[in-house]
């Protein structure tokens, strides 16, 4: 009797234990576990194809792992995957400049908006805006293809391609060194209509610099200026042009001719 009492006993804890798997703590467990697994499972995609990002006036330089650099310019997004065959980053956002190691066994190559640009040796710009990718050459040479299947083009030193969905690209001339220049911390304009170096200064500052006549972003302004020292570059313009700066709510700097001077004796 008491061999019989001692089975029951120990059939009972088997039960237990069997409704222990069988009930919600196996759904916990499980969902633990496959937490745990896709966490893994991200965390080794994240290291095979790093992605790397900027915030509003926040700008990054990184290093890949075969020795090239990428500068990233403001609110700006790359997504590194290397393989045995190529080096390919994506630009998702913004603007990047490149620095590519050598290496002819593995082209570098940059993807932005469909866009496709390959590199062996050399420095280049890549930035994305209104819909369209444009492709600024400091040094060596790249390979422009479209997504459109339109014509490539090879770019020289201070080339510049400007690639749209349709369409073929379109190339001109351009001063490599100031469209790099945010890459050494400062601004260069060089004959650079007002309104348009306006516009490359609000993208480095958290302070706005706005005219108050669109007429006056005719003239053009040649210099150099600190990235994100928005309220220099507005008191350099206002002695530039005889201009006023007045602080506005929201830290806005408005540039606007001096008032007229009353008449005497008016």
């Amino acid at each position: 009797m008491r061999m019989t009492q001692e089975a029951l006993e120990r059939g009972r804890r088997r039960r237990r234990w069997t409704t222990w798997f069988r009930g919600p703590r196996l759904v916990g467990v499980l969902a633990v576990a496959s937490l745990a697994a896709a966490g893994a499972l991200f965390a080794t995609l994240q290291r095979l194809d790093p992605a790397y990002a900027t915030q509003a006036i926040e700008q990054k330089v990184v290093r890949l792992e075969d020795g090239s650099r990428v500068h990233l310019n403001v609110d700006s997004r790359v997504k590194v995957a290397f393989r045995d065959g190529e080096r390919r980053v994506s630009l998702t956002r913004g603007e990047a400049f490149f620095e590519v190691a050598h290496d002819a066994s593995r082209p570098f190559v940059v993807e932005a908006d469909g866009a496709r640009i390959r590199a062996l040796g050399t420095k280049f710009d890549v930035r994305r805006e209104n819909g369209a990718v444009n492709v600024t050459l400091l040094q060596g040479a790249v390979r422009v293809s479209p997504a459109s299947g339109a014509q490539p083009v090879v770019l020289a030193p201070n080339q510049q391609a400007v690639v749209q969905r349709s369409g073929p690209i379109r190339t001109a001339a351009a001063d490599a060194a100031r469209t790099t220049s945010w890459t050494t911390g400062r601004l260069m304009f060089r004959q650079t209509p007002l309104a348009s170096a306006i516009a490359e200064v609000n993208r480095y500052s958290d302070r706005e610099v706005v005219l108050s006549d669109p007429a006056l972003g005719a003239r053009t302004v040649s210099g150099f200026f600190d990235v994100g020292d928005a309220e220099s570059f507005a008191k350099g313009v206002a002695g530039l042009f005889d201009l006023s700066v007045t602080d506005e709510p929201g830290g806005r700097l408005l540039l606007s001719p001096p008032a007229a001077k009353a008449a005497p004796g008016a």
